[in-house]
Order: structure tokens, then sequence, then C-alpha cells
């Protein structure tokens, strides 16, 4: 009896040590193809917020590229530091910022990622973009939500928002991905008649989120998914201060 039990837990040991390498093969192989499909997911809400149409991933990809998408548009990456000089950084590095974190690092180390969308390539050599997109980064009531926040050509317009990776409440903080939330955003400003920044918030009245120039709709039963996306949406206007300045009314 003890020989059996013995040969019991032999077998188990080494079908438990086999299934584990298996396993972490697995995981090992398929690791790059997961990074690429998390990467073009990226990119495919980055085309959608600009308003741009792509059939599949080769047509997402290609408005990347330097031949630019099937209707001859561009969407350009750019990074820069706090004087506004481009820098160069991998994957991996732009994969571990955090806006929360840089607000509070030395001014010298900051970086400010965000993407171009020009309607030709002559627009694209003379720096005049149709549009800009901004990521934004909020607490959420479980999770922090990460999006992407589009400005129209003028820089003071918001043309679209998207929220790509959030872990809210469904039929609550989770309605961020809902088409008529996203729609209550398009034509609101973020800058009042002085040319300081307005901050979008949301509202509960549906007449006020209408006809106000900066406040959108708010998802009822969901205050600290709305209260963090507001204060979201405020240190990226902030954190991105410089970039929509140098934008606004169209590229000077």
């Amino acid at each position: 009896m003890q020989e059996s039990n013995v040969k019991t837990m032999t077998f188990a040991t080494i079908v438990t040590i086999v299934c584990a390498v298996i396993l972490g093969a697995t995981a090992t192989a398929l690791k790059p193809q997961q990074e690429l499909n998390a990467k073009v997911f990226k990119l495919k809400n980055i085309v959608q917020v600009f308003g741009l149409t792509a059939e599949n991933d080769k047509e997402v990809e290609a408005y990347f590229s330097e031949e630019g998408g099937k209707d001859g548009k561009f969407v350009v990456r750019v990074i820069k530091d706090i004087d506004g000089n481009e820098v160069e950084m991998n994957e991996l590095e732009l994969k571990s910022l955090d806006l929360y974190k840089q607000e509070k690092a030395p001014a010298a180390t900051r970086r400010y990622p965000y993407f171009l969308m020009f309607e030709s390539a002559a627009d694209k050599a003379a720096d005049k973009p149709a549009g800009i997109v901004l990521p934004t980064q909020d607490f959420g009531l479980w999770s922090v939500c990460y999006g992407y926040l589009s400005l129209d050509t003028d820089a003071e317009t918001i043309k679209g928002i998207v929220y790509y990776d959030q872990k809210e409440t469904p039929g609550l903080g989770a309605e961020i991905e809902q088409e008529y939330w996203k729609d209550s955003f398009v034509g609101k400003k973020i800058v009042d008649a002085n040319g300081a920044l307005l901050a979008p918030k949301a509202s509960k009245d549906a007449a006020i989120a209408k006809d106000s120039p900066n406040h959108y709709i708010s998802v009822s039963g969901a205050t600290f998914t709305m209260d963090g996306i507001d204060k979201g949406l405020v240190n990226t206007l902030k954190f991105y201060e410089k970039v929509i300045e140098h934008y606004r009314g169209g590229n000077k």
C-alpha cells in the first residue's frame, strides 16, 4: 500500500512538472504575439479617436508608416522633453511611462508622448496637423482607466475620446466605452474665451451636458468613475499645456 502511494505521488509530481514546463514554454512563445496584439490594439484606438477608418490591422499600421494610410493620411507619434525638444524612447520605456508619476518627477526627466494626424504628406512636412491625440490616465472606482483624448485642428475643441483599458463596473463605470457617452465629448472646448484651460466636467443634467461648452454626460451611479475622469482629464490638459498652446488655432 505504501509503495502504491509513493508511485502515485511520484507520477503526480512528474505530471505537474511536465505541465508546468509546457505552460511556461507556451507562455514564453506566445508573449511576443501578445505584446504585438496589445500594441496594435492601442493603435486601433488611436486611429478610431482620430476619426479615421481601417478595415484590418494592416490598414491600421499603414497610418503610422512612412507611406501613410489608404486615404493618404498620416499618424505620427511625437515625444518631447520639457523644453520642446524631440527625444527617442523605445517601446519598453514608453510602456513604463506614468502620467501621475511624471508630474512629480524632475522637469528634466519628463517625457511628453502624443500623436499628430496629417491630412497629406505636404501637411506632415509643414507640421500642420489636422488633429492631436493626448494619452490620458484616470483613476476610476476599481481601476486606472487608460485612454486617448483627441483634439481638432484648432487644439481647442474635443474631437473624440476613447478608453481602451479599464476595469470599472459593467453597466455603471464601464459605460465609458459606450458611444453615447463618448459622443457627449465631441465639440466641447478645453479653453475658455480668455484662453485659459477649461476642464471637462461630468453633468447629471442632460440639458447642461448638451449646451455647456465643457460638460459631458455623467453616468448615473458611477460617481467615483466620473470624478476620476474629471481629475484625470484636468491633469492631462495641464501636463500637455505647452503642446496645446503650440498648436492652438492651427500651427503658428
